[in-house]
């Protein structure tokens, strides 16, 4: 859980020779779950961000909400 007072976060994750890098947003005093995940400036369904190809740089944002 990320700490109410918290705006959000960034990371950014190595994986299968991809790089994600990962951005939380929320706004202060919510504590909710992520509502939606947006990779490349697109919305996808469900909670999971597909796999890219080695070599590639994938920009994802997870939205906190509630």
């Amino acid at each position: 859980m990320i700490p109410a007072d918290w705006t959000g976060f960034s990371a950014t994750r190595r994986f299968r020779g991809a790089t994600y890098r990962i951005a939380v947003s929320k706004r202060a005093g919510t504590t909710g779950r992520v509502t939606h995940l947006l990779v490349g400036g697109a919305r996808v369904e469900g909670n999971l961000v597909p796999l890219a190809p080695a070599g590639a740089t994938v920009n994802v944002e997870a939205v906190v909400a509630g």
